[in-house]
């Protein structure tokens, strides 16, 4: 099956350890990843979406990180591009989403806690559905904490996520929107970003 090309632009901020870091996309080349960023996909040994800085994002130049072609997969592939050189366990996690097209799910969100492409938490928004989720993926399976209908989704969501010990609480655009708790994986990972399509 190919699916339409979805692009989910990603500009975060972030608290770690009561620091804050700003990862903005402005400065670095355009149409290649960061240095230091994996891509995978949950049913493949290697990505089969192209994941690069683009223009159109919520930067100071307009530049952001997503998905700008996919080649291949499922209805079910779960796409993530994450970072070990940002590791938490606990923190704030902001990430701005936009979703620019997409056929059968326009979803795009932010991971935490990431151990490897089947481990992880993830917070994600999609405009179709009108929703955000919380999710676990624990050895490649997602088990939902949380779920909560959207009024209107924004053209730029901002997704901010509190993560201590098994507390997490998942707000969109200000808003607290769900509240859970799972302590699943309990160690410090990775963060990144993530798209299904």
């Amino acid at each position: 099956i190919k699916f339409t090309s979805l692009a989910i632009l990603w500009h975060a901020t972030m608290s770690i350890a009561g620091e804050a870091t700003k990862l903005t996309f402005d400065d670095l080349p355009l149409d290649k990843p960061p240095s230091g960023w994996e891509a995978t996909d949950s049913d493949a040994d290697k990505s089969r979406a192209i994941w690069s800085v683009t223009e159109g994002g919520a930067g100071s130049k307009g530049f952001a990180f997503g998905t700008t072609k996919i080649e291949g997969g499922t209805y079910d592939t779960l796409r993530l591009a994450w970072t070990k050189s940002l590791s938490a366990k606990d923190g704030s996690f902001g990430v701005k989403v936009r979703s620019v097209s997409g056929k059968d799910h326009r979803g795009g969100g932010i991971a935490w806690r990431v151990q490897d492409k089947g481990n992880y938490y993830l917070a994600r928004i999609d405009p179709m559905e009108k929703n955000i989720r919380l999710f676990i993926v624990k050895n490649g399976k997602r088990m939902t904490l949380g779920n909560e209908k959207l009024a209107t989704v924004n053209e730029w969501s901002e997704l901010l996520v509190v993560a201590k010990g098994d507390a997490i609480t998942v707000s969109v655009d200000g808003v607290k929107k769900i509240e859970a708790k799972d302590s699943a994986i309990a160690t410090a990972g990775g963060v990144g970003v993530w798209t299904k399509s």
